[in-house]
């Protein structure tokens, strides 16, 4: 996914377990070396040329981590753990049915599976125990009631209920005693999807 900002175009990539803004204008080693997260040692690169793609080689970096890291190779890219956090996607589904069938994988996501005036497509997550469904219905299931008849009833709040932008950028949507939880963004990165739901007092 690329995003912007006033210095341009850049994407978000993973090298030696941290993560690092690179500006498409930027070599790697420069992107290393500008986010301060690399000793001066670690940045030396060499350049390689793999199927007629020139490949920038760090220092102690395999060639096959380097393909993997320019993205000139995506068949092989490395799951993030992002990518881990997101699953497999669930497409042809939405509304009850994307709950439904998060329910049945117990993992994955679904794109735009409701929609709101005002927030725009909302994804559904499975997540883990602090977001998306699995979080909520553990949240339900620890408070003595069942978790996934309280998931069951999500569709209806959030596409009835009342929104109201929180301070914290989030949008809460209530229906009677039960709110869900809409937020813009996913461990940095941007996705409008459905954090968490609980009963109000």
């Amino acid at each position: 996914m690329t995003y912007s900002d006033e210095r341009g175009d850049y994407i978000w990539r993973y090298v030696g377990g941290r993560r690092v803004k690179i500006y498409l204008w930027q070599t790697l080693a420069e992107a290393m070396r500008e986010s301060g997260k690399f000793p001066s040692a670690e940045i030396g690169s060499r350049f390689r040329v793999v199927g007629g793609k020139s490949i920038e080689v760090l220092k102690g970096q395999s060639l096959s981590e380097a393909m993997i890291a320019s993205g000139k190779f995506p068949s092989m890219k490395k799951e993030t753990p992002y990518d881990k956090l997101m699953g497999p996607e669930y497409t042809g589904v939405k509304g009850q049915a994307a709950i439904d069938k998060l329910l049945e994988e117990k993992r994955g996501h679904v794109k735009g599976a409701f929609s709101r005036k005002g927030i725009g497509d909302i994804d559904v997550l499975w997540g883990d125990d602090t977001f998306g469904l699995q979080h909520i219905i553990n949240r339900r299931n620890n408070e003595g009631f069942d978790g996934e008849s309280f998931v069951r009833e999500l569709p209806n709040v959030i596409r009835n209920g009342q929104i109201r932008k929180q301070s914290d950028g989030r949008f809460a949507i209530t229906l009677g005693d039960v709110r869900a939880v809409i937020s813009p963004e996913l461990r940095d990165n941007k996705l409008m999807f459905l954090l968490t739901a609980f009963e109000l007092g």
